[in-house]
């Protein structure tokens, strides 16, 4: 699988974790919140996720769609993640909604971060 993710330029200072992502030969927009899409609970930083992703958006896609991906288990994690990414088109993005902090860091190493064009630093 060819995929690499870099992190959208900070706004205001502010970065988070809204990525261009690259794969199979399309450009999707991508990111990864924390909480339960059907009962409507999100992180304060999940929300600033989803509002720099709405964003980026409409400046750079304004005909996306976008592709809500809940993960709620580990089971089959790794298909739910490739089915989402074959299925959506260029120009699309997609939100990986994990039930739990350990959802979401399986998930962030198979978008492939490139930290060398990263707005965050590793320490």
């Amino acid at each position: 699988m060819d995929i690499v993710s870099t992190i959208l330029p900070a706004i205001d200072g502010i970065a988070v974790l809204v990525m261009d992502t690259r794969f199979a030969g399309k450009n999707l927009v991508t990111t990864l919140v924390v909480g339960d899409h059907k009962k409507n609970t999100i992180s304060e930083v999940g929300q600033m996720c989803l509002n720099r992703l709405a964003k980026h958006l409409d400046e750079n896609y304004p005909n996306a769609s976008v592709h809500k991906v809940e993960i709620s288990n580990k089971t089959n994690i790794n298909e739910m993640f490739n089915t989402a990414m074959n299925c959506a088109s260029d120009g699309d993005a997609i939100i990986f909604w994990c039930h739990t902090s350990k959802l979401y860091d399986q998930i962030f190493p198979l978008l492939n971060l490139d930290h060398r064009n990263s707005s965050f630093s590793e320490h």
